[in-house]
Parts: C-alpha cells; structure tokens; sequence
C-alpha cells in the first residue's frame, strides 16, 4: 500500500479524536471541589481573620502551636491566657472536603487533645477561631497526620 498524503491527514484525525476523547473523559473525572460552597461570604469575613490574627500576635509573645503527639493532635494556647477559652477548631484537608472537621474548644490547663481516630491520615490546615477576655483571636498552622 502507498503512503500518500490523504492516508496521513486521515491517521492525525482518528489520532486527533481519539485524544480529545481521552482527555474529555479524563477531565469529567476529576476532582473539583472548592474550598468552600460559599466563598463570598468567606471573602466578607476576611478581614475579621486579620484583625484576629493581629490581636493575636500582638497580645500573646508565645503563639498557640498544633503538634500531633502520640495518638493526639495537642493545641497549645499561649500559657499567658489566664480566663477560659471558648471558639472552635476547625481542622481543612484541601485534598478531600469529607475529611475536613470541626472541634469545639474544651481547653484544660491550656490545652487541647483531639483524638487521632477522629481524623484521617493526610495534611490538614488548623484553623483555630477563639475568645478569651473578652477579645477574639485566629490562628492557623498547618500539621500532617501519619
């Protein structure tokens, strides 16, 4: 058989559709969550976090730390809170949305221990949103899960 230049053009189209094919099936199973449903609200209540972070980190010399130890994710508070603690934590994985968790704040001597059975394995970005005298405060670290 010769090989001419309409058997050519003929090879690229099938090859052409085949990809396109390919890359349209690829592209329908993907993810594509967002970070949050509603995220216009969220943008709104973005400068309320930086005045929280601020209030935070001029307050308090010692910053609140997340550390997973043992079989506990360990939130620490600045050991210059004196009065109670009262927010939540809320614990974001950015690679799967049903991972993500929230934790109210029942901080003793300082300290929060969240179980690692209640978390899968996986990096997670810790949102910490609390009061205390009175003023409100935001932290966020980030802290992978074995």
């Amino acid at each position: 058989m010769k090989f001419n230049w309409g058997v050519g053009i003929t090879i690229f189209i099938i090859l052409f559709v085949g990809f396109m094919i390919m890359m349209v099936l690829k592209a329908g199973n993907q993810n594509h969550e967002l970070v949050t449903d509603n995220y216009y609200e969220k943008e709104l209540e973005f400068k309320d976090i930086l005045v929280k972070k601020e209030n935070a980190l001029q307050t308090f010399a010692e910053q609140l730390t997340c550390k997973v130890e043992g079989k506990n994710v360990i939130i620490y508070f600045p050991t210059e809170v004196k009065d109670e603690i009262k927010g939540s934590i809320y614990f974001f994985k950015p690679s799967k949305e049903s991972d993500d968790a929230t934790f109210e704040i029942v901080a003793s001597e300082n300290l929060q221990k969240i179980g690692l059975d209640k978390l899968s394995s996986g990096m997670y970005k810790v949102k910490v949103d609390w009061n205390s005298d009175g003023k409100a405060y935001y932290n966020e670290s980030t802290i992978v899960i074995p």
